[in-house]
C-alpha cells in the first residue's frame, strides 16, 4: 500500500486544541477533523508541529505498537516535577518502564482490587452518611467525590489515616501539568507533595504496609530494582496520578447521569445496569485533556494510511476515539445500556492505565449507592451554571451544587 503524503494538512497545519463551546462536550472540529481528515498536521500552541489521530482504530493502533514510545512534554511548573515524570512510570524508558510497572502492578490487579471492594463501599457509606447528615442540599465534589478516591489510595498505598488530610490541598497538581508558571498555591502544593513522600518514608521506613511497605523492601534490597529517586517518585506518583482523575470522573458521570433524568431512573429501576453504566460514563466522558495522550515514532509507519516518520510525535485524544461513530453506533449520545463498549478511557497497551480496575469499583460503588441513597438527588443549579477549573490535568468542575 503507498502511503499518503499528507502535502496539505503539512503546509496548512490546524491549530490544537481545538476551541470548544463549552466544558461538557467535545470540540465539534474534533468530529469534522475525523470525518474528512483522520490523521492530520497540527500545531500546539507552543509551536511544536505534531500528527493528530483521529479515529478509534487508528488510535488504538498507535497506542499498541512497538513503533511508538510515550512522549511526555516537559512540565511549565515546578522544578521538581520532570524529575517525578522522569522516575515514575511516565517514561519513554520501555526497559525501565516495565520494571517499575512490575513493581506495583500486582497490588492493582483485578483479583487484589476486588478484595478492596467492601472497604470502597464502607467509604462511600460513611461519605453518604456525613453529606446527608447536612440536610437536603450539598457541594458534591468536595464532600464525596475527592474525598472517596483519596482515601482509598491513600489506604492502597499503607498511609496512616492522619496523613489524609493533607491530600485535600493537592487536587490541583498532576503529573500532567503540575503548575502554571507562576501560581504560587500550586507550586506550593507541590512542594508540599514531595516533601510528604519524604517524610512518609522515613516514618515508614521499619513498618510501612501496602504498596509502600513493599517497595521499601525492594528498595532496601539495594540490587538495583528501585533507587531512591525512584521510590520516592513512585510515592508521588501514585498519589496523585489516580486521585484527581477519578474524582473528576464520578464528578462528570453523576453529572452526565442528572442531565439524563431517564438514564437514572433506569438505574433506579435496575440496579444492575450500574456496570454498563460506568462504563459509559467512562465512555462518554470529557477531561479537556487532549494533548496529554502522546507517542513519538521511533521508526517510520504507517498510520491510518499517512506516513509518520521517526522522531515525529503524534496526539491521540481517547475522546476522539471515544466518540467515534464507526465503533460505537449514536457516539454522542448518553446510553447506559450500550453493549460492546470497548473504549478507550483508561488507554491501550503497553501504558494502559495502572489503576484501572480500581477506578471502576470506586465508579460502581459510587454510583449504586448514590443512585440506592438519593433517588431524588438533582442539581441545585442549571448546568450551563455550573463553575470549572481549566487550569490542571484536566477541565474539572470547581463544584457540583445538588440538592435531592
Amino acid at each position: 500500500m503507498s502511503d499518503r503524503t499528507a502535502d496539505t494538512p503539512l503546509r496548512h497545519p490546524l491549530d490544537y486544541p481545538f476551541a470548544q463551546s463549552s466544558p461538557m462536550t467535545p470540540a465539534a472540529d474534533l468530529a469534522r477533523v475525523r470525518a474528512t481528515c483522520p490523521v492530520v498536521r497540527a500545531r500546539l500552541a507552543d509551536g511544536q508541529l505534531v500528527w493528530l489521530v483521529t479515529r478509534y482504530a487508528d488510535i488504538r493502533s498507535v497506542l499498541s505498537s512497538p513503533s511508538f514510545v510515550l512522549h511526555v512534554p516537559r512540565p511549565t511548573g515546578p522544578s521538581g516535577a520532570q524529575r517525578s515524570r522522569d522516575e515514575f512510570m511516565l517514561t519513554d524508558d520501555v526497559a525501565r518502564h516495565s520494571r517499575l510497572r512490575r513493581l506495583v502492578a500486582p497490588a492493582f490487579s483485578l483479583h487484589r482490587v476486588e478484595k478492596l471492594r467492601p472497604r470502597v463501599r464502607a467509604v462511600v457509606a460513611e461519605l453518604l452518611a456525613a453529606l446527608t447528615a447536612g440536610g437536603r442540599a450539598a457541594e458534591l465534589m468536595e464532600s464525596f467525590a475527592l474525598p472517596l478516591p483519596l482515601t482509598v489510595m491513600c489506604e492502597v498505598i499503607g498511609i496512616p489515616v492522619p496523613d489524609r488530610r493533607r491530600g485535600r490541598a493537592w487536587a490541583a497538581v498532576s503529573l500532567g501539568d503540575t503548575a502554571e508558571v507562576g501560581d504560587d498555591q500550586a507550586l506550593a502544593a507541590f512542594q508540599d507533595v514531595e516533601d510528604y513522600a519524604t517524610d512518609v518514608i522515613a516514618a515508614h521506613s521499619g513498618d510501612a504496609t501496602g504498596v509502600l511497605g513493599h517497595l521499601l523492601r525492594v528498595h532496601a534490597r539495594r540490587d538495583g530494582q528501585l533507587s531512591t529517586g525512584e521510590l520516592h517518585a513512585m510515592v508521588v506518583g501514585l498519589l496523585l496520578a489516580g486521585y484527581l482523575t477519578t474524582a473528576s470522573t464520578i464528578g462528570r458521570g453523576v453529572l452526565a447521569l442528572l442531565r439524563a433524568p431517564e438514564q437514572w431512573s433506569a438505574l433506579r429501576h435496575t440496579p444492575a445496569l450500574v456496570h454498563p453504566a460506568v462504563e459509559e460514563i467512562l465512555r462518554y466522558r470529557f477531561t479537556g485533556v487532549e494533548v496529554d495522550t502522546q507517542r513519538r515514532a521511533v521508526a517510520d509507519v504507517s498510520v491510518g494510511g499517512v506516513l509518520v516518520r521517526r522522531g515525529d510525535i503524534v496526539i491521540t485524544p481517547l475522546v476522539a476515539a471515544n466518540r467515534d461513530p464507526q465503533r460505537f453506533d449514536d457516539a454522542d449520545r448518553f446510553d447506559i445500556d450500550r453493549a460492546d463498549n470497548a473504549h478507550l478511557a483508561f488507554g491501550f497497551g503497553t501504558h494502559h492505565c495502572l489503576g484501572a480496575a480500581l477506578a471502576r469499583i470506586e465508579l460502581q460503588e459510587a454510583v449504586a449507592a448514590l443512585v440506592r441513597t438519593l433517588p431524588g438527588l438533582r442539581l441545585a443549579v442549571p448546568a450551563d451554571e455550573l463553575s470549572w477549573n481549566p487550569s490542571g490535568a484536566e477541565v474539572e468542575l470547581r463544584a457540583l451544587p445538588v440538592v435531592w
